[in-house]
């Protein structure tokens, strides 16, 4: 009997939940600003605020990859495109921000079956 694997577009939200939780637990000063938010050039999985021990503020961008087989096929599944697409999107968000964070940073998150990783992208 072959085990049930949820399709690509369940996964992907139960790994961005996960991703969300595991944020809240890492993060205390976490606030989560937006999920999904897509523009005419690609999309940014989850955008929260983090407040830095110097007091600043800073915005994180993070796209989720997830893979049933292992984390190491999560990261493959960052593409160079996906990867142009995100640093767009990026920029288009950055152009309409009018919040008060002075900092930003890109991170990818991997997911493998209950495992959640953070990898500094820029």
């Amino acid at each position: 009997m072959k085990a049930d694997i949820p399709n690509t577009s369940t996964r992907g939200a139960q790994a961005e939940e996960q991703v969300v939780l595991y944020l809240e637990r890492r993060h205390p000063d976490f606030r989560l600003i937006g999920r999904n938010v897509r523009f005419k050039c690609g999309e940014i999985d989850i955008v929260y605020e983090n407040i830095l021990p110097s007091g600043a503020r800073e915005l994180v961008f993070v796209e989720v990859k997830s893979s049933h087989e292992s984390m190491k096929m999560a990261v493959w599944n960052f593409t160079p495109q996906k990867r142009m697409k995100m640093n767009r999107a990026v920029q288009v968000y950055l152009s309409q921000y009018s919040g008060r964070a002075t900092e930003m940073r890109m991170e990818l998150a991997v997911c493998a079956g209950v495992e959640t990783q953070l990898i500094p992208i820029y």
